[in-house]
């Protein structure tokens, strides 16, 4: 049935680059309730969207948390997460996936848009600077800068149809200015500090949504390798509420931030 009793409600995130890791445990952590301690309240998302490059390839764990709110938190036999494909190194790609997205929150939601958008999707070589090609460099710059530059033009119309209008990014403290003392994983790090600079520029030309740029930590993932203290699941837990909580501030300073929500160094 098309009528309102089938529509998902409540508030929609949006997380790119989903199908393990960070975005995997992010995506499981707005599942859930987020309490907001400054009021006692709590939001809890009606509708996740888990966008993959390649759904064939997504981590068991993606594919357990579907099938668990398909079968006993959807309205109407609907699944609260959605799983759709996007490669950011495309734009055809990314241009399908925000139509099919617009098309799905029509039909599908109640709500008119996007009110969390998370760009995750990143790639990480660690070659240092004498050695780093032209096309590494080129890779990262593609992926981890310009991947989240073009989904953020193509799903603005869909934010700022929202009432919280929500972009983050997942940066690094290894593309802050500040913070770099000891060199290496050149092209990671200059397109960590070109993606900050892209969404600070973004933040000034529109100030009607929040842009926020998140550090989060060294983390124990396929990019972090075994030895990173932070757990996947422990720097979703902690790095969810900091976002959603964190208010919108006018100065830069505010924008980068680490997984507690305290300002990071440009």
């Amino acid at each position: 049935a098309s009528g309102a009793f089938s529509r998902l409600s409540g508030p929609v995130a949006v997380v790119i680059g989903a199908s393990r890791g960070i975005g995997l445990q992010i995506v499981r952590r707005l599942l859930q309730p987020i309490p907001n301690p400054s009021n006692s309240s709590s939001v809890s998302f009606g509708t996740v969207i888990a966008a993959c490059r390649d759904l064939t390839k997504v981590d068991p764990l993606l594919q357990q948390l579907h099938s668990k709110h398909s079968a006993t938190e959807g309205e109407a036999g609907q699944s609260r997460l959605h799983l759709m494909q996007v490669d950011v190194e495309n734009d055809t790609s990314i241009s399908q996936f925000s139509a099919d997205l617009d098309s799905f929150l029509q039909s599908s939601t109640s709500s008119p848009g996007i009110d969390l958008l998370i760009n995750n999707a990143g790639i990480l070589d660690r070659t240092p600077g004498l050695e780093c090609s032209r096309a590494q460099m080129a890779r990262h710059m593609n992926v981890n800068v310009s991947g989240p530059l073009v989904c953020t033009q193509a799903l603005l119309p869909l934010v700022q149809k929202s009432s919280s209008k929500k972009i983050v990014t997942i940066s690094s403290a290894l593309g802050s200015f500040d913070a770099n003392d000891s060199g290496g994983v050149v092209a990671y790090r200059a397109s960590k500090a070109a993606v900050n600079m892209v969404f600070m520029s973004l933040q000034l030309e529109v100030p009607d949504v929040h842009f926020l740029q998140v550090h989060p930590g060294w983390v124990s993932t396929d990019m972090g390798g075994s030895k990173a203290p932070i757990k996947p699941d422990e720097c979703a837990d902690r790095l969810v509420p900091s976002v959603l909580n964190h208010p919108k501030g006018d100065k830069a300073e505010n924008m980068f931030i680490d997984l507690d929500g305290f300002a990071r160094k440009w």
